[in-house]
């Protein structure tokens, strides 16, 4: 009797354990994800963020200077040799999680493009880049294998999702050669299955010398051996995933917002098929298809979108539609400093003179100085620091000046000029050309041009920066008329002049 009382009060703490862990595993998810997304915003190409306990990285031989111990420490992917992911222990409130920004196969001449890992739980990766590639370009990796204790809990596994603008990027995982534009789930446990699911878009998998079709909805699995390797590509197959195994995938820490993929069924996998083998496109812009889209959306790390004209230009607009200056580096351009670095760049000159007589100089680092008809001199450094040096020797700090009022351009490059309320006021009679917008083949392109710019455009939108320069008109007034850029391709009205 004493030997069934202890049995059931066995079953009993286990079934409370159960019920706690059931309750506190959600939680653990959440605030893991939360934690990720605060302390990892920062993180930059090629480099890696500690989301969340617990995990161990091993650093490259010969590299001392490394720490990567707590929950937002960065290191670079080309420091890293291991990073070994604790799985899910909903009772110890423990869930490795990391996020890495690759440039992969990203050219250098778009910077702020960056393909988005993020490893979760029970998972090993190991940096095999060679010479010739960028950081963690080549990888191995394993994971753990039904491990979900909660219905909230994915999986373990590395999620891979590429940047808008960009068509396609290649890297390498336990050998196999992948192309990708879309967001895909990795998974490879040694010995058994490696599983590559696509949630959104779609992936080419490079097995031998066989390409595979991965489109979102669709998984491929494969046997590996002991090495990660897959030795007989002919037992892969391709079939539609189950919706409960992606449902739970942390999507929500992406940079680039996505709708999971409902899964392809026989048929559609089949169609899928063909048409890769056929070199067909694996996509369609028919309402409904099941197919990812061939014309998508581009936007960029600032979460503004990218649109084509049909003269090789680039659109570049913000959420309400406005139209905003960008630099080649494809920043917005918030400030007048900023503005004639621009403007300097695309000139192909270091001395700009605006249309109050003012001379700029731009220098090779990028330091701007204004000088005044007076012998005043304004001066911003790359750093951020401005000093602005009165003709008498007297030095001050100031703040970094907006651009005076906002405007934008029209098809032949003329100016109108727009108040802080959205009033659109008489077109100027100067005119500007509009630098650098032109394809240098003069023909119509559907890829970004290699430097971004401002846009021409007839519908005038949104409002000017809500910082105020010095000697700008209160707010309420108009800006006055000549305030838009002359017609040489000079800066506008700078408003650091002494008054």
């Amino acid at each position: 009797m004493k030997f069934r009382q202890c049995v059931m009060l066995f079953i009993s703490l286990l079934s409370v354990g159960f019920a706690v862990a059931q309750e506190t595993c959600p939680a653990v998810i959440q605030e893991a994800l939360s934690s990720l997304h605060e302390k990892c915003s920062l993180t930059e190409r090629n480099q890696a963020c500690y989301g969340n306990i617990s995990l161990e990285a091993i650093p490259q031989r010969g590299v001392t200077q490394f720490k990567f111990d707590n929950i937002g420490d960065i290191a670079n992917l080309e420091d890293i040799r291991t990073l070994d992911l604790a799985p899910l222990d909903a009772a110890a409130e423990q869930w490795g999680l990391v996020m890495m920004r690759m440039q992969a196969d990203i050219p250098d001449t778009l910077p702020g493009q960056n393909v988005t890992f993020i490893l979760f739980g029970d998972v090993t990766i190991e940096n095999a880049a060679k010479e010739d590639q960028n950081p963690m370009q080549s990888f191995y990796l394993t994971t753990g294998t039904g491990d979900a204790s909660c219905a909230e809990a994915p999986e373990s596994g590395l999620m891979v999702q590429t940047p808008s603008g960009i068509k396609e990027v290649s890297f390498t995982v336990n050998g196999v050669e992948v192309e990708m534009g879309s967001t895909v789930i990795f998974q490879a446990e040694r010995g058994k299955n490696m599983r590559v699911k696509t949630v959104e878009g779609k992936a080419k998998l490079k097995v031998g010398d066989k390409t595979i079709a991965v489109v979102q909805g669709s998984e491929y699995s494969a046997p590996i051996n002991e090495n990660l390797e897959i030795t007989q590509p002919e037992q892969g197959t391709v079939e539609g995933y189950h919706e409960e195994d992606v449902q739970s995938m942390p999507v929500r820490v992406l940079d680039r917002p996505i709708k999971i993929a409902k899964p392809l069924t026989p048929v559609q996998i089949e169609e899928v098929n063909v048409l890769n083998e056929a070199h067909q496109p694996l996509c369609s812009d028919e309402v409904g298809s099941y197919l990812p889209p061939c014309t998508r959306p581009m936007i960029d790390s600032q979460g503004h979108e990218l649109q084509h004209s049909e003269d090789g230009n680039v659109v570049l607009v913000d959420a309400t539609g406005a139209p905003l200056f960008y630099d080649k580096d494809g920043h917005p351009i918030t400030t007048t400093d900023d503005y004639y670095r621009h403007l300097s760049y695309w000139n192909d000159t270091s001395t700009l003179t605006d249309n109050f007589g003012n001379t700029i100089e731009v220098a090779e680092d990028g330091t701007v100085s204004v000088v005044d008809l007076q012998g005043n001199t304004f001066v911003s450094e790359p750093d951020g620091t401005y000093v602005y040096t009165e003709v008498t020797g007297a030095i001050q700090t100031v703040e970094a000046p907006s651009l005076e009022g906002s405007f934008v351009l029209d098809e032949e490059g003329t100016p109108t000029v727009i108040d802080e309320s959205g009033n659109v006021f008489p077109e100027p009679t100067e005119e500007i050309g509009t630098p650098g917008v032109e394809n240098p083949a003069g023909e119509t392109s559907t890829e970004i041009p290699p430097h971004d710019e401002m846009q021409a455009t007839s519908e005038p939108h949104g409002s000017p920066p809500a910082d105020t320069p010095p000697g700008q008109a209160p707010e309420g007034d108009a800006p006055p008329a000549d305030s838009a850029p002359p017609a040489d391709g000079a800066p506008p009205h700078d408003d650091t002049q002494a008054g």
